[in-house]
């Protein structure tokens, strides 16, 4: 998700006009702000007290895991996690996206998991821009540990699968010809039985 969403340019011109305030000493709305209020510890301790991961700040370079190989991991640009903190509304906005995440996450780990992989970290990262970035590292066989998958090729796998996809598709168009053959021959009945009851 990007804070260019709904909005585009004027989205990322308010995150990039709050910034320069932030740089200056000012709040969001421009109105000076005292020495020190924000404390990016008790933030972030805040933040991992309320949300379902865990919440660093950081820069990631994009190749490099930083995430947990038993949860939910959340990298957040420090630059990004202060207009967070800055803007109630907005940190409100990620906090919904970094729950969101950790649900996906976990959904995403017992379905890996069931295919026999074994994840080896996973986190999101934010950016100073706000743009979002997800990853996931795992190891195990192709086809989850079952013998017959891991023999077949991805290809061979997907061959496999548009078989059956096309099979079904035939066996559902056989089934509605049959009905709509039936619905004639029904309407047919019909039409005969009522030239027989008006002779």
């Amino acid at each position: 998700m990007s804070v260019n969403g709904i909005g585009g340019a004027s989205a990322n011109y308010n995150v990039q006009q709050q910034a320069q305030r932030r740089a200056r000493g000012a709040d969001a709305t421009g109105t000076q702000k005292p020495a020190g209020e924000y404390d990016q510890a008790k933030y972030l301790q805040d933040l991992n007290s309320r949300l379902d991961a865990t919440v660093i700040a950081g820069e990631w370079n994009g190749r490099d895991e930083f995430g947990s190989a038993n949860g939910s991991t959340v990298m957040i640009h420090p630059d990004f996690l202060r207009l967070m903190h800055d803007d109630p509304e907005l940190g409100a906005k990620y906090e919904a996206e970094i729950n969101a995440y950790a649900k996906n996450d976990a959904e995403g780990r017992k379905r890996l998991e069931a295919q026999g992989k074994t994840i080896t970290s996973s986190g999101m990262y934010i950016d100073e821009k706000g743009e979002m970035n997800c990853y996931m590292a795992t190891t195990g066989e192709y086809g989850g540990g079952k013998p017959e998958m891991a023999k077949k090729t991805p290809k061979e796998t997907m061959e496999e699968m548009l078989e059956r996809i096309a099979e079904k598709r035939q066996k559902e168009k056989l089934e509605a010809e049959r009905i709509a053959g039936e619905e004639v021959v029904e309407k047919r009945t019909e039409a005969s039985y009522t030239v027989d009851t008006l002779a």
